[in-house]
């Protein structure tokens, strides 16, 4: 089956079926939540096949239509995938990456991540770079990782614009680039991407790749500080004690400072 990765709208449970059928992706068909349990009924309906194990598992997955239930979205992913169903693929490949119904098994993750990667499964891609990243599953090898964050973010994965900035920032499998670091730093940013955020405020800080500006630093560290981005909530307390970037505020500081202290308790 050849799959379509582009977005479509559909109004009743049966063109969204339908649109399956054709090989568009379950997170590409975008019904209204409204109709969930009407789009749940219709595809239990249906004749016993891997697609139908892969739609109800998404539904038990992201609760539409019913109860969230990790247990029964992995059973019917393991047996779409099983099937070689590809819009299981990567699913199963975070289930088991972050330990959801199973302990972690970065292995079987990085099997389930190859086979999305293979198909264009673009945030299979990205999670496929991380664990050539950190070594999961698979012998650390930055310079594979690397190809893959830069094939994802190429493709438009907001998650793998700041992996970019991040090895271009320390030549992690790459050659060092200040330029392109902030060029993919900065796209992450427009798409509200925490960790971009701190990361970019911290070049500006430093003068990596862009003139210094404690001002613009502090105000990206801000955001993400505002959010819960924990190292970005120390550079901002330090910001409050020192004065760079914004004045300094007594009050401010002893605040952070407790959210921090009590965090690490």
């Amino acid at each position: 089956m050849e799959i379509i990765y582009e977005k479509v709208k559909v109004n009743t449970a049966k063109e969204f079926y339908e649109k399956l059928i054709e090989g568009y992706l379950f997170d590409n068909v975008l019904l209204d939540s409204t109709l969930d349990e009407e789009l749940f009924s219709y595809i239990s309906s249906q004749e016993d096949s891997p697609l139908k194990s892969c739609a109800l598992a998404y539904c038990y997955y992201y609760g539409r239509g019913v109860k969230v239930d990790d247990t029964l979205a992995k059973k019917y992913f393991l047996r779409a995938g099983e099937y070689d169903y590809v819009d299981a693929y990567f699913p199963l490949g975070f289930m088991y990456y972050i330990g959801l119904e199973s302990r972690k098994n970065y292995k079987k993750a990085f099997y389930w991540f190859k086979k999305a990667s293979k198909y264009k499964i673009t945030i299979g891609r990205l999670y496929l770079g991380y664990c050539y990243y950190y070594g999961r599953g698979v012998d650390r090898d930055l310079k594979k990782a690397a190809r893959l964050f830069l094939k994802s973010a190429r493709e438009g994965n907001v998650g793998a614009y700041y992996q970019c900035g991040k090895i271009y920032l320390y030549g992690e499998g790459v050659c060092k680039n200040n330029k392109l670091c902030i060029y993919w730093l900065k796209k992450a940013v427009e798409k509200n991407h925490l960790d971009a955020y701190w990361l970019l405020g911290e070049c500006y800080f430093s003068a990596k790749g862009i003139r210094q500006n404690y001002k613009k630093g502090f105000e990206l560290e801000k955001y993400a500080s505002d959010h819960g981005h924990l190292m970005a909530k120390l550079r901002v307390c330090s910001c409050y004690f020192t004065g760079q970037g914004v004045e300094k505020d007594k009050e401010q500081y002893l605040k952070l400072k407790q959210e921090l202290m009590e965090f690490v308790s």
